[in-house]
């Protein structure tokens, strides 16, 4: 492909409109002559037009030529693009739900595990001699017998007196509200200490990572080998 070159209008052709400012039109001739220039005027004009498109085809020519270029190039790079964001998306979810998967099985060995530890404790329980022969007096005395006394309302007046009792809609809300540092006189929400001290027991110093604001702590103590 040739250069395009860049050439200027010849100038000089602009001389012959010099006498245009200072011409004066107050008589026919002056018309005739003032006529004439302004011909000249608009004919220079036209030239200049054609000369300057003449001059801006090749570069027109060649931007569209390299936009050409540039729209290929981009659609190249982006469907390598596409391609790879859709196999990083993908990898990224398989990750997500091996991840997932990984934690639901921990989840479920440490919930078997303290399963597990409970049932050991509660069969060491059961062949300590002590436990096993109050267990053994519990089930030899049968049920045992409730004497309710009926109350007594003989020459009293009887009516209705309105109780209001609390009922939890939200466990959630009012566990949150209890951590926000809502105030009362009495605490509202306890621990369910026989269901921790089994976690604990399952998992040890693992707890503190599996259940927030709960931490393992190790206690010496005696047992009785048999």
């Amino acid at each position: 492909m040739a250069e395009a070159e860049i050439v200027r209008y010849d100038t000089s052709n602009l001389q012959v409109l010099a006498p245009a400012e200072e011409m004066v039109v107050r008589n026919r001739e002056q018309h005739d002559l003032a006529c004439e220039l302004l011909a000249e005027c608009r004919r220079v004009k036209a030239s200049i037009k054609k000369f300057y498109a003449d001059v801006k085809q090749p570069f027109a020519d060649k931007l569209k030529t390299v936009r050409g270029w540039e729209k290929a190039d981009l659609d190249v790079v982006e469907t390598h693009e596409d391609a790879l964001t859709a196999k990083v998306s993908a990898y990224r979810d398989r990750e997500r739900k091996r991840a997932e998967r990984v934690a639901e099985a921990k989840r479920q060995r440490l919930q078997e595990a303290a399963e597990r530890e409970a049932m050991e404790r509660a069969e060491q329980e059961a062949d300590d001699p002590v436990v096993a022969a109050e267990l053994e007096a519990l089930r030899s005395s049968g049920p045992a017998t409730v004497t309710t006394k009926q109350p007594d309302f003989s020459g009293t007046a009887i009516g209705d007196r309105a109780v209001w009792k609390a009922e939890v809609t939200d466990f959630q809300a009012l566990c949150r509200a209890v951590a926000d540092g809502y105030v009362s006189t009495e605490p509202l929400v306890e621990p369910n200490w026989p269901a921790l001290h089994r976690l604990a027991t399952a998992m040890g110093e693992m707890l503190e990572e599996t259940v927030p604001g709960v931490r393992a702590v190790k206690h010496t103590g005696l047992v009785r080998r048999r």
